[in-house]
């Protein structure tokens, strides 16, 4: 597709306007990750526990792993849709097709890290929490990092399209 193409799509399908329900969605989904944390910070200081059990000692490990593996899965599977996406016809549905399941996939490990917290809080005070366990919050760390880069913007999705040529 040549660059006049994409400067056309730009400015019929890619507007603010047209792009404000997938910045909602990526807002959405940073802001549930932020509260499941808070809220498991919150009980955790109530809690009067001071053991972590197997099953919380093990859903924070998977917890530690889940976001990371998972946000550089989902950087292959944007570049594949993006590649491989119908621009010629649906560009937005294509556009956002890969973005919906990006943020989806780093979601996914956003929220396993985040269960892992709220259950290690619902059963130990956040003070006797072995420091090992804060790992969980490569969880946020990578949503954040998500939204970041990927917060889908004309001037982000006008490269994506040029980059896809090269």
């Amino acid at each position: 597709m040549d660059r006049d193409r994409i400067e056309a799509l730009m400015a019929e399908e890619f507007t603010p306007a047209r792009l404000r329900p997938l910045q909602i969605i990526y807002l959405a989904l940073v802001m549930g990750v932020v509260v499941l944390f808070g809220v498991g910070t919150f009980l955790g200081l109530q809690s009067t526990g001071e053991e972590v059990d197997e099953v919380a000692a093990l859903m924070a490990y998977v917890g530690m792993g889940a976001p990371v593996v998972l946000y550089f899965v989902s950087n292959q599977i944007f570049a594949y849709m993006i590649a491989r996406g119908d621009v010629e016809g649906d560009a937005l549905g294509a556009v956002r097709a890969a973005l919906i399941a990006k943020a989806g996939l780093v979601e996914v490990g956003a929220m396993i890290g985040g269960v892992a917290w709220l259950m290690l809080c619902l059963q130990t005070n956040v003070a006797h929490i072995p420091q090992i366990y804060f790992g969980v919050f490569l969880g946020p760390l990578a949503m954040l990092l998500n939204a970041m880069h990927y917060f889908p913007t004309p001037e982000r999705i006008r490269w994506w399209l040029l980059s896809r040529e090269v």
